[in-house]
């Protein structure tokens, strides 16, 4: 038994990577388990978590989760039948495992320890930005987070809130410092951007399935692709509604190249 850890910022494919995976007969994918909509999951930290504070209330105590997440682990190796174990956690909620004290900038304890274990890293990313915060703004919309088909999909363009997105843009962008910073010395860690990810047409590119196997020591099988579809156009003028007023806001910045990416 086996685990990787799945990193990345929503709205990055990690929805694609997962159902492609999950085709993998000796894979088991746990849906974002910091989650707390998942929190009826039996692959859910806070309901495994909600049980041991129920049975010792000291538990409870920051200091001590660790603990209780290396028996999270533990159940849910025993819980799945499979060789590897795919942990999703998104960059806003590392945190839940910090101990009492921890720095404002410093490495996220889960993050941290994951790497003192050797253990595997997936980081999808994103450096299209504003494809990520339009593809939010839909999902949103849409209340369709992960579609199986495009008939799920009503709204397909949306206007943008410019002071929403110019906060997004500046904040993401120092995220993305901070993790690189975290983990740049990381010797067991596969960094793939969603542009790389797909292939034109919307598929996985079949060597970079290779190379995500081969990472966390599973043979390749052919036929692992998504069981979603996107629901922003690829064209970003035809996903915002206000394509102009955006342009102008972004002339002259640094993330102005984002438009034509």
């Amino acid at each position: 038994m086996g685990f990787v850890l799945l990193l990345a910022r929503q709205r990055t494919g990690t929805g694609a990577l997962n159902t492609a995976l999950e085709k993998h007969p000796n894979i088991k994918y746990l849906n974002e388990i910091f989650n707390q909509d998942n929190a009826r999951l039996e692959t859910s930290f806070f309901r495994f978590y909600e049980r041991q504070v129920r049975m010792y209330g000291r538990k409870i105590l920051p200091n001590l989760k660790s603990g209780i997440f290396d028996r999270y682990l533990k159940a849910m190796g025993a819980r799945y039948n499979a060789g590897t174990l795919i942990i999703d956690a998104k960059y806003n909620s590392l945190h839940h495992l910090d101990a009492n004290w921890r720095g404002p900038i410093q490495c996220p304890a889960l993050l941290e320890e994951w790497m003192n274990r050797d253990i595997p890293i997936i980081h999808l990313t994103r450096r299209n930005r504003l494809k990520t915060f339009v593809s939010g703004v839909l999902a949103d919309i849409n209340k369709v987070w992960h579609a199986r088909n495009i008939t799920d999909i009503h709204t397909r363009s949306a206007r943008i809130d410019i002071g929403s997105l110019m906060h997004f843009l500046d904040v993401t962008e120092k995220e993305d410092e901070l993790v690189s910073l975290w983990t740049r010395h990381y010797h067991k860690m596969l960094e793939v951007d969603y542009k790389a990810l797909f292939t034109p047409s919307g598929e996985i590119d079949d060597g970079l399935m290779h190379n995500i196997l081969d990472l966390v020591g599973e043979a390749y099988v052919p036929g692992l692709q998504p069981m979603i579809v996107k629901q922003a156009p690829v064209a970003l003028a035809e996903s915002i509604e206000n394509f102009d007023e955006v342009t102008q806001a972004l002339h002259d910045t640094r993330h102005a190249w984002m438009l034509t990416d």
